[in-house]
Parts: C-alpha cells; sequence; structure tokens
C-alpha cells in the first residue's frame, strides 16, 4: 500500500457527486429494491445505480460495471456519506454558509472544466435537463464540508519530527518533482500503442490529443499539464513521468483511468533542502491520512455494512 493513500473521504470528491446528480434515477420497480442495508439505514437499487453510473459513464469511462465495483462502490458510499456525515453532525461539525457558498461556485467552475470541457453552457443545459438546481448542487457540497471538517478534528494532533520529513522525502522524491507533462488517454492498451504509432511518425501531440484522449481537459489543453506538481497525478502515472527520459514517448502507462502515452517536456529534480516546507507539509497530511484512514475502516467495520445486490 503507497505510503500516499489518499483518505476515501477525498479519493470520493465533489466531481462524483455532480455526476451522481446527472445521471437519470431508475425506474420506479427497480427503486424498491434494497442492494445493501447497514447500521440504521438502507440503499436501494435506484440510489446505487444512479450513483455509480455517473462516475463510470463521465469520470471514469474504463471502469467495469462488475458485481466487484459495485460491492466496492457502496461500502464506500454508505461509510462516507451514510455513517461519517452522521457522524461528523454529532461530533460538532458546524456548516460555514459563507464557505458553502463560494464552493458551490468553485465547484461548479471545477466540473465545468473536468467534465464539459470548459462549456458551462453544457453544465447548466445539464443541470436544466434534469432539474438540478443550485440547492441540489449545495447539498452535495456540504457533504463534502461534514467530511472535510469531520477529518481536521480527527487527525488535529497529529505532528511530524525532522527525521520524518527526511524519510518522507527519502522515501518517494518523485513527489517533489515539477514540471510540464503531456498525455493522451485511451481505454484500452492497443489503442494506445496506436497512438504511439501515429505520434512517432510525426502527427502532432496536441491535435491527436483533441482526436482521441478520453481525459475531459484534453480538447481545452492539448493533453499538455504545463507547470504541475507531480504529487497531483495517480502513482503510477507518477513513477512513469519520473522515470520517462525527457521529449520521449513513453511506452503504455496504464492506470485506473485507462492508458496513457505521456512525454515529459520539463522536469525539475530538487534535493530535500529545496522543498524542505513542502516536505514537512506532505509529511504530516501523510501522516493524517493514515490516521483518517485507520477510522474510516474502523468505521466500516462498525456500520455492519451487507450487500444484497440482485442477481
Amino acid at each position: 500500500m503507497s505510503r500516499r493513500k489518499k483518505s476515501l473521504a477525498l479519493t470520493l470528491s465533489l466531481f462524483a457527486c455532480l455526476a451522481v446528480a446527472l445521471v437519470p434515477t431508475a425506474g420506479c420497480n427497480a427503486g424498491k429494491t434494497v442492494v445493501a442495508t447497514y447500521q440504521g439505514g438502507e440503499v436501494t437499487e435506484a440510489e446505487m445505480m444512479k450513483q455509480f453510473h455517473f462516475q463510470r459513464s463521465l469520470l471514469l469511462p474504463s471502469y467495469q460495471e462488475s458485481e466487484e465495483n459495485k460491492k466496492s462502490f457502496l461500502h464506500e458510499y454508505i461509510t462516507l456519506h451514510k455513517v461519517l456525515v452522521a457522524e461528523a453532525k454529532t461530533a460538532g461539525v458546524k456548516i460555514d454558509e459563507t464557505t458553502i457558498s463560494g464552493d458551490i461556485e468553485q465547484y461548479k467552475d471545477q466540473v465545468t472544466d473536468m467534465v464539459f470541457s470548459g462549456d458551462r453552457s453544457k453544465l447548466e443545459a445539464e443541470m436544466k435537463k434534469y432539474k438540478l438546481s443550485d440547492g441540489d448542487i449545495k447539498q452535495l457540497v456540504v457533504d463534502d464540508y461534514y467530511l472535510r471538517e469531520f477529518k481536521k478534528q480527527k487527525t488535529k494532533d497529529v505532528t511530524v519530527t525532522p527525521q520524518e520529513s527526511q524519510a518522507f522525502f527519502d522515501h518517494d522524491p518523485s513527489i517533489f518533482l515539477t514540471g510540464t507533462v503531456s498525455h493522451i488517454l485511451v481505454a484500452s492498451e492497443e489503442e494506445a500503442k496506436k497512438v504511439k504509432d501515429r505520434l512517432a511518425q510525426g502527427e502532432d501531440f496536441a491535435k491527436v490529443a483533441k482526436e482521441v484522449s478520453i481525459d475531459p481537459t484534453a480538447k481545452l489543453n492539448g493533453g499538455t499539464m504545463a507547470n504541475v506538481t507531480f504529487d497531483s497525478f495517480e502513482q503510477d502515472f507518477r513513477q512513469a513521468a519520473a522515470q520517462a527520459p525527457v521529449g520521449q514517448l513513453s511506452d503504455p502507462v496504464h492506470t485506473a483511468y485507462g492508458w496513457h502515452i505521456l512525454r515529459v517536456d520539463k522536469r525539475s529534480n530538487p534535493k530535500f533542502e529545496d522543498v524542505k516546507p513542502d516536505a514537512e507539509q506532505k509529511a504530516l497530511e501523510d501522516k493524517q491520512n493514515a490516521v483518517w484512514q485507520a477510522y474510516y475502516e474502523q468505521t466500516e467495520q462498525r456500520a455492519g455494512i451487507q450487500i444484497i445486490l440482485p442477481k
């Protein structure tokens, strides 16, 4: 398991929440079927499919609609949005309406960029199509707010030593790299190989990215992520970007999102002293995430989740 495993509350992001709201509700009969129970409640098939399909269709096209994936999704959804949000309220987490209002607009901007290629009118059209109001989005933002603030409560006493910061840096220096990386994301390894062949024959990277990449941002940036910190990359992608020779095309790289062909256009190589404050902060966040992850797992066990998927 990676030292920098993100908390599941952060992994199941607000992007997933909006996509949930943009998927039509299942039929009435399906809606009455209970697919999961937990201490204090249940989840119907309609609720599960509305949320599961949103993520699959808009965020992770390669995420398969398998029984295993549905079970995993239900465990995370129940633990986070049913149990931990309720615990946050009981623990006294209060909503800051000013912050929430700002988060709603920021969230809509982020989803516009990530899902609708920067076209705000497409987001507004989808909201109108499915009768989704700002009030509906507010509830989704509130959920995330409760989780973030509850995590702060649970991890407020966590500290790190200088030795821990150094060890964190030494364990994976790629986290602290910065640079410019271009990539094209497709659904299969075969498609990735074809993309590499086209690029190797001299086709323009940005042109091919805009044509075939399933990363929604590719149509805006031509697949180029300029002056980014490698810590923002998924682990397998980050390792590939850290090791690839600058200016050369990589072999296909597999991540949870699909298959990538990447090209590192420039890359830094900092020493610990160059990034010491950042290393201290990242080491602290890593330790906080570990504490929160442990609490999440304990909560999942206490919830007594039972999955009853229809055959």
